[in-house]
């Protein structure tokens, strides 16, 4: 087994992770806007662009995007892990 092309995987399989999350984060966040946050939501202006901080999301009483919080510090917990595991900096 060559070393280097299996530390290179575990990089690899650590950005999935990152855009796994990032994607559920963003699946979460259209959830909100189309409930929760359906009322500001609609008083926005088209093309207008607000950025959405993990916190605001925590606050939520939506079940869905509860299991998605969870899913996201889960996923959080296992780069950590690997990154430990590897002696790897986390990003």
């Amino acid at each position: 087994m060559n070393q280097d092309t299996y530390e290179k995987g575990i990089i690899e399989a650590l950005n999935k992770l990152i855009e796994a999350n990032n994607a559920i984060f963003d699946g979460a966040v259209g959830i909100a806007l189309h409930g929760e946050l359906k009322e500001w939501s609609d008083t926005v202006p088209d093309g207008e662009t607000h950025t959405f901080e993990f916190a605001l999301l925590k606050q939520s009483d939506d079940p869905n995007i509860k299991l998605l919080i969870a899913l996201m510090e889960e996923i959080e917990s296992m780069y950590d892990a690997i990154c430990t595991l590897n002696g790897i900096d986390r990003k």
